[in-house]
């Protein structure tokens, strides 16, 4: 998830109209960014920005799709947070977890380089933080409640007003 201004969720929001940081920030089950997503790809299905496509693709269950996509726009920027992401989310949303948890971890690794170039970047913070959140939403999704607390606690320490971190507490 792509990553500036004051945290991953702003530059989100700056990018898209906050259509993707929606995606991010809401549970599934509760999306309210699909709707919109929908209306501007029914609208200009060119208008969306590749990582909109993939976000479209996953909200109409076409994971072969979305992945496709996010490989291809991978081949240009492998280290991409936004991409990494996304391509995270598809394979936790398939239930391939162990893949998910890979990709969580090399965005925790591109959050730590950053961070020890500028320990004050407050995007790599927020990536930092999203991704023990993430982390934390794994564990949860597996009944390791108790394995999901530190990473939590991690995360609100980098981030103490993220949505999501609550949402999990």
């Amino acid at each position: 998830i792509h990553i500036i201004s004051v945290n991953l969720r702003a530059r989100f929001a700056e990018r898209s109209g906050g259509l993707e940081e929606a995606y991010r920030q809401t549970p599934p089950r509760y999306n309210h960014a699909a709707p919109a997503l929908r209306a501007k790809y029914k609208k200009d299905p060119a208008s969306l920005s590749v990582v909109e496509k993939i976000w479209h693709a996953m909200d109409e269950n076409d994971y072969s799709a979305a992945e496709a996509l996010a490989r291809n726009a991978m081949r240009e920027k492998p280290d991409d947070p936004e991409l990494l992401l996304a391509l995270g989310n598809i394979k936790f949303r398939q239930g391939r977890k162990a893949e998910a948890a890979e990709i969580v971890k090399k965005m925790l690794k591109i959050a730590n380089a950053a961070l020890a170039k500028d320990p004050k970047d407050l995007s790599a913070r927020g990536l930092k933080a999203f991704c023990f959140a993430g982390l934390a939403d794994m564990a949860i999704s597996t009944y390791r409640f108790s394995d999901a607390i530190p990473y939590l606690l991690d995360a609100l320490q980098l981030d103490p007003v993220a949505p999501r971190t609550y949402y999990l507490l």
